[in-house]
């Protein structure tokens, strides 16, 4: 890998470290390296140039209680830091490794099988991470209204898709905004069950060895919101059909399949935000992604181009505006 002995040298100097080997495993924002020494595998994570300091903590501190508490289905950090530690700017972890591969890439299907141990395994988390105090003022019992970003920066005209981004701004965001206000009308967020979630589970964030689910990875998204959010959200992300730009598709079947996996556990749940999946929870989940894409974009993270997810989801917030 290009920058191999800048990386040894840091693995050394801070973990004490001698690779043998570096193997990159790819990543869309962030990259993740194989790091093979002579005693044991660890992956290493170099974050995206645009993660913040707030998150990298808070991150750290759910990581390091769902090992204190004793769950194993996360990722555990070699090692923990006062101040976490940057590389050329960029924050880096290095966690052991777990055994397993990815079911499938994120837009297609795994087994019925493996979606049902997905949603009863994200029950197994959720009461993990509820045993987490917040670090920070909770919000307990309101909507938690998405931060739009500001204006189309002028990189987006080097794409078709970031052009039409810039000429339909102005409607996505009025549309955005009708979501938001629907969404704090329409559910009882001030009886939802709020604490830790996990914030973005989907099929290239699991690990599953001899078919049975090992791990929930990258816990970048690690925020303090409702679970009723999250669970739905995952039915989505993990049902969703195909890459390619035009409509916004899932399978309804599959998600009541996952939710109902989910709620079969005996967690607790408010029954007030299980409806309206296809008029309302598509769109606003549509919206999440669209925002998750553009603020990337914007940072320059990421390309805004064909068929990579971005587009059906964008539309799909624009149609709502229409109704």
């Amino acid at each position: 890998m290009d920058n191999g002995p800048a990386y040894t040298a840091f693995l050394i100097k801070h973990f004490g470290i001698h690779p043998r080997r570096l193997s990159p495993l790819g990543g869309y924002s962030n990259q993740n390296t194989l790091v093979e020494t002579d005693t044991g595998e660890y992956v290493a994570r170099l974050s995206r140039h645009n993660r913040h300091l707030d998150s990298v903590r808070v991150e750290e501190h759910v990581l390091q209680s769902l090992e204190d508490g004793g769950y194993t289905k996360a990722p555990r950090l070699v090692q923990r830091f006062s101040t976490p530690l940057q590389m050329g700017h960029r924050f880096l972890h290095l966690f052991y490794k777990i055994p397993g591969q990815i079911p499938c890439r994120w837009w297609q299907h795994c087994s019925e099988t493996k979606l049902e141990q997905v949603f009863s395994g994200l029950a197994e988390l959720h009461r993990a991470l509820s045993r987490i105090l917040s670090i920070h003022d909770a919000g307990k019992g309101m909507y938690q209204w998405y931060r739009m970003p500001a204006a189309p920066p002028a990189a987006l005209e080097s794409t078709a898709t970031g052009r039409y981004v810039i000429a339909q701004w102005e409607h996505f965001c009025e549309s955005a905004n009708k979501l938001q206000e629907a969404a704090a009308r329409l559910f009882p967020w001030d009886k939802g069950h709020y604490q830790w979630i996990h914030g973005d589970v989907q099929l290239e964030n699991v690990l599953f060895d001899q078919d049975q689910l090992t791990a929930f990875l990258d816990f970048e998204m690690v925020r303090w919101d409702a679970c009723e959010k999250d669970v739905i959200f995952s039915a989505f992300r993990v049902c969703k059909e195909g890459p390619e730009d035009g409509l916004f598709r899932y399978d309804a079947s599959r998600l009541q399949k996952a939710i109902a996996a989910y709620r079969n556990t005996g967690t607790h749940l408010h029954d007030g935000f299980f409806d309206r999946y296809d008029a309302f929870w598509k769109p606003f989940f549509c919206m999440d992604q669209a925002l998750v894409y553009l603020h990337n974009a914007f940072d320059q993270v990421w390309v805004l181009e064909d068929n990579i997810g971005f587009m059906p989801c964008f539309n799909e917030v624009l149609h709502y505006y229409e109704w």
